[in-house]
């Protein structure tokens, strides 16, 4: 089971020194039949457990900052996140520091749960996950790895990369366009952690680029090596001129081109949101 926080719901409010909508009190809102509790506000100090998982809570980003125009209103920003399964909280406060006067936006992180043998998990979800527990990559499904194999390739080589894989597909799973002469991608995931990839496997994918024409190919497995022997056939063909191209990419080598092309993109949503109201906020 796949578990993110990615979509979030929000809430407003205000309040003055006739008590409209106050702080601190206790609230609570719905979402699709099922209570959200505000965990901490600003005069209070934040929840020590997560509302879903129970572990612990962690303020992660504390800021506050005074305008030199406006030296009586101060601008607060403060994130908690739990350490375990990674839910959050992010409220953004402006307010009089002299009076009882404040408005602010509250964001709370929403559970997904995605069945990991699900073909149709989205494969950006598939992006963040494993990364963070690489090891779910010999639980997904064969189909979601061959979606995420193509989504990664065409980012780490700037081309266009078209999905194949069927039942019949001839040992072809994907076909790179990073030039004239298309790469053929075959993609096999194992289940076990240490496996070596057969070479039995490797010779009917050299099989299917002959009976296709094609002499650029990359074989992609999760299994966490290839065997000597398998290595030596891809020496031999190199320096035979048998091919043109021939990859061999285990497991190691995938969550390297994985974390790579990810490497701008790990900002987490209340990031995106903090970073949205440094923009827009009133100064």
């Amino acid at each position: 089971m796949l578990i993110t926080y990615d979509d979030y719901i929000s809430n407003h409010a205000f309040e003055d020194f006739y008590g409209y909508g106050p702080i601190n009190s206790t609230r609570h809102y719905y979402l699709n039949n099922r209570r959200y509790y505000v965990s901490y506000d600003f005069k209070n100090k934040p929840f020590k457990k997560c509302i879903y998982c129970k572990h612990k809570m962690k303020i992660i980003y504390d800021f506050s900052d005074t305008n030199k125009y406006l030296s009586n209103y101060k601008k607060t920003h403060r994130v908690i996140e739990c350490l375990y399964c990674g839910w959050w909280e992010y409220q953004h406060c402006f307010y009089k520091t002299n009076k009882w006067d404040s408005e602010w936006d509250q964001y709370v992180g929403i559970v997904k749960k995605f069945d990991i043998k699900n073909n149709q998990i989205p494969v950006e979800i598939l992006n963040k996950e494993i990364i963070k527990k690489p090891n779910l990559l010999h639980n997904i499904t064969g189909l979601s790895f061959e979606r995420l194999v193509q989504d990664v390739f065409k980012d780490f080589y700037n081309c266009e990369v078209t999905h194949c894989g069927k039942s019949h597909d001839g040992g072809i799973d994907l076909i790179m366009l990073d030039s004239d002469k298309p790469t053929l991608i075959q993609v096999k995931n194992r289940i076990s952690s240490t496996k070596t990839e057969p070479v039995s496997s490797i010779r009917d994918f050299l099989g299917a680029m002959i009976i296709n024409g094609s002499k650029k190919g990359i074989y992609v497995s999760s299994a966490k090596k290839y065997s000597d022997y398998t290595i030596k056939i891809k020496k031999d063909i190199l320096i035979k001129n048998i091919v043109e191209r021939f990859e061999l990419i285990n497991f190691n080598n995938f969550i390297d081109m994985l974390r790579l092309v990810n490497r701008n993109e790990n900002n987490k949503k209340w990031k995106e949101l903090y970073d949205e109201k440094k923009l827009f906020s009133r100064w």
